[in-house]
Protein backbone atom coordinates (compact mmCIF):
# COMPACT_ATOMS: atom_id res chain seq x y z
CA UNK A 1 0.00 0.00 0.00
CA UNK A 2 1.36 3.38 -0.84
CA UNK A 3 -0.48 6.70 0.94
CA UNK A 4 -0.59 9.39 -1.82
CA UNK A 5 -0.51 12.24 0.42
CA UNK A 6 3.07 10.84 1.51
CA UNK A 7 3.94 9.99 -2.25
CA UNK A 8 3.81 13.24 -4.27
CA UNK A 9 4.22 11.64 -7.45
CA UNK A 10 1.01 9.58 -8.16
CA UNK A 11 -0.92 12.55 -6.50
CA UNK A 12 0.57 14.89 -8.15
CA UNK A 13 0.90 13.72 -11.41
CA UNK A 14 -0.06 15.39 -14.30
CA UNK A 15 -1.58 12.48 -16.95
CA UNK A 16 -3.83 10.39 -14.17
CA UNK A 17 -3.83 6.77 -15.59
CA UNK A 18 -3.64 3.60 -13.50
CA UNK A 19 -0.83 2.60 -16.27
CA UNK A 20 0.81 5.45 -15.49
CA UNK A 21 0.60 5.36 -11.64
CA UNK A 22 1.63 1.56 -12.10
CA UNK A 23 4.85 2.68 -13.60
CA UNK A 24 5.93 5.56 -10.94
CA UNK A 25 5.27 3.00 -8.54
CA UNK A 26 7.29 0.50 -10.31
CA UNK A 27 9.75 2.51 -10.82
CA UNK A 28 10.15 4.30 -7.23
CA UNK A 29 9.77 0.73 -6.05
CA UNK A 30 12.91 -1.02 -7.70
CA UNK A 31 14.64 1.77 -6.87
CA UNK A 32 13.39 1.43 -3.09
CA UNK A 33 12.21 5.01 -2.71
CA UNK A 34 8.22 3.95 -1.62
CA UNK A 35 7.34 5.67 0.98
CA UNK A 36 6.39 2.89 3.58
CA UNK A 37 2.79 2.65 5.16
CA UNK A 38 1.72 1.73 8.36
CA UNK A 39 -1.43 0.34 8.58
CA UNK A 40 -2.59 1.01 12.33
CA UNK A 41 -4.04 -2.36 14.85
CA UNK A 42 -7.61 -2.77 15.30
CA UNK A 43 -7.35 -1.22 19.01
CA UNK A 44 -5.20 2.12 17.86
CA UNK A 45 -7.88 2.33 15.16
CA UNK A 46 -10.47 1.98 17.61
CA UNK A 47 -9.06 4.42 19.94
CA UNK A 48 -8.51 7.30 17.06
CA UNK A 49 -12.29 6.61 16.09
CA UNK A 50 -13.20 7.39 19.60
CA UNK A 51 -10.99 10.40 20.54
CA UNK A 52 -12.18 11.90 17.21
CA UNK A 53 -15.64 11.31 18.39
CA UNK A 54 -14.99 13.18 21.51
CA UNK A 55 -13.75 15.99 19.67
CA UNK A 56 -17.04 16.35 17.41
CA UNK A 57 -18.98 16.45 20.89
CA UNK A 58 -16.37 19.00 22.46
CA UNK A 59 -17.05 20.86 19.05
CA UNK A 60 -20.93 20.66 19.16
CA UNK A 61 -21.00 21.70 22.88
CA UNK A 62 -19.27 24.89 22.38
CA UNK A 63 -21.63 26.08 19.44
CA UNK A 64 -25.04 24.73 22.07
CA UNK A 65 -23.02 26.99 24.94
CA UNK A 66 -21.92 30.15 22.51
CA UNK A 67 -26.04 30.16 21.15
CA UNK A 68 -26.96 30.49 24.36
CA UNK A 69 -24.34 32.85 25.45
CA UNK A 70 -25.64 35.15 22.09
CA UNK A 71 -29.32 34.42 23.38
CA UNK A 72 -28.54 36.07 26.86
CA UNK A 73 -26.14 39.07 25.34
CA UNK A 74 -29.21 39.47 23.11
CA UNK A 75 -31.46 40.45 26.29
CA UNK A 76 -28.31 42.81 27.39
CA UNK A 77 -27.34 40.26 30.49
CA UNK A 78 -24.14 39.60 30.56
CA UNK A 79 -22.44 36.39 31.09
CA UNK A 80 -19.24 34.93 31.12
CA UNK A 81 -18.67 32.33 28.84
CA UNK A 82 -16.35 30.32 31.75
CA UNK A 83 -20.12 30.47 33.48
CA UNK A 84 -21.26 28.02 31.08
CA UNK A 85 -18.17 25.55 31.32
CA UNK A 86 -19.60 24.85 34.93
CA UNK A 87 -22.24 22.51 35.28
CA UNK A 88 -23.76 24.03 38.16
CA UNK A 89 -24.52 27.53 36.63
CA UNK A 90 -25.42 25.82 33.44
CA UNK A 91 -28.05 23.70 35.23
CA UNK A 92 -29.05 27.12 37.15
CA UNK A 93 -29.74 29.64 34.44
CA UNK A 94 -32.28 32.83 35.20
CA UNK A 95 -35.33 33.07 32.60
CA UNK A 96 -34.83 36.60 33.54
CA UNK A 97 -36.19 38.59 30.97
CA UNK A 98 -37.17 35.62 28.22
CA UNK A 99 -40.41 34.74 26.58
CA UNK A 100 -41.86 31.53 27.16
CA UNK A 101 -40.96 30.57 23.55
CA UNK A 102 -37.25 31.87 23.93
CA UNK A 103 -36.88 29.89 27.55
CA UNK A 104 -38.03 26.89 25.57
CA UNK A 105 -35.00 27.81 23.00
CA UNK A 106 -32.42 28.55 26.44
CA UNK A 107 -33.66 24.94 28.20
CA UNK A 108 -33.67 22.19 25.76
CA UNK A 109 -29.66 24.12 24.02
CA UNK A 110 -28.76 23.91 27.69
CA UNK A 111 -30.11 20.52 28.26
CA UNK A 112 -28.18 19.28 25.24
CA UNK A 113 -25.05 20.72 26.54
CA UNK A 114 -25.60 19.15 29.82
CA UNK A 115 -26.02 15.77 28.14
CA UNK A 116 -22.90 16.70 25.97
CA UNK A 117 -20.86 17.27 28.99
CA UNK A 118 -21.97 13.97 30.70
CA UNK A 119 -21.36 11.71 27.05
CA UNK A 120 -17.70 13.62 27.06
CA UNK A 121 -16.87 12.73 30.79
CA UNK A 122 -18.09 8.77 29.86
CA UNK A 123 -16.12 8.89 26.52
CA UNK A 124 -13.02 10.08 28.49
CA UNK A 125 -13.06 7.15 30.55
CA UNK A 126 -13.16 4.77 27.70
CA UNK A 127 -10.60 6.75 26.25
CA UNK A 128 -8.38 6.24 29.34
CA UNK A 129 -9.06 2.85 29.79
CA UNK A 130 -8.62 1.58 25.63
CA UNK A 131 -5.45 3.69 26.05
CA UNK A 132 -3.89 2.37 29.06
CA UNK A 133 -4.23 -1.33 27.26
CA UNK A 134 -1.75 -0.34 24.57
CA UNK A 135 2.43 -0.19 24.63
CA UNK A 136 3.73 2.80 25.23
CA UNK A 137 0.92 4.48 27.11
CA UNK A 138 3.10 3.95 30.78
CA UNK A 139 5.88 5.90 29.14
CA UNK A 140 4.26 8.46 27.62
CA UNK A 141 1.95 9.46 30.48
CA UNK A 142 5.42 9.56 32.28
CA UNK A 143 6.34 12.85 30.75
CA UNK A 144 5.30 15.73 33.00
CA UNK A 145 2.58 17.33 31.08
CA UNK A 146 1.37 14.44 29.21
CA UNK A 147 -2.11 13.39 30.94
CA UNK A 148 -4.28 10.28 30.08
CA UNK A 149 -6.33 12.06 27.08
CA UNK A 150 -3.36 13.44 25.28
CA UNK A 151 -1.51 10.21 25.94
CA UNK A 152 -4.52 8.63 24.33
CA UNK A 153 -4.55 10.97 21.50
CA UNK A 154 -0.82 10.54 20.51
CA UNK A 155 -1.10 6.71 20.65
CA UNK A 156 -4.00 7.17 18.40
CA UNK A 157 -1.87 9.22 16.34
CA UNK A 158 1.13 7.16 15.69
CA UNK A 159 -0.23 3.70 16.13
CA UNK A 160 1.82 1.23 17.48
CA UNK A 161 5.24 2.54 19.11
CA UNK A 162 7.09 -0.56 18.20
CA UNK A 163 7.02 -0.03 14.22
CA UNK A 164 9.15 3.00 15.00
CA UNK A 165 13.07 1.56 15.07
CA UNK A 166 14.24 4.15 17.91
CA UNK A 167 13.37 7.43 19.50
CA UNK A 168 14.52 9.34 16.55
CA UNK A 169 12.86 7.70 13.85
CA UNK A 170 9.57 8.22 16.23
CA UNK A 171 10.73 12.01 16.34
CA UNK A 172 11.15 12.25 12.69
CA UNK A 173 7.74 10.96 11.76
CA UNK A 174 5.86 14.15 13.81
CA UNK A 175 8.53 16.32 11.39
CA UNK A 176 10.09 17.03 14.84
CA UNK A 177 14.04 16.61 14.14
CA UNK A 178 16.02 18.75 12.14
CA UNK A 179 19.24 17.72 10.02
CA UNK A 180 21.18 17.22 12.71
CA UNK A 181 18.96 15.01 14.50
CA UNK A 182 18.35 17.77 17.72
CA UNK A 183 14.62 19.60 18.32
Amino acid sequence: MVNPVQFQVIRKSVSKTDKNDARALAFFLSKDMLPQTRVKSKAHGELASLTQSRDLLVKQRTRLLNKIHALYNAHGIKLKKESLSSKHRLANLTQAGFSSVEWVEVTLLRDQALSLTDAIRQMDREIEKAAQALDGYESITSIKGIGPRSAAVFLSGIGDVTDFASEDKLASYFGILNRSGFT
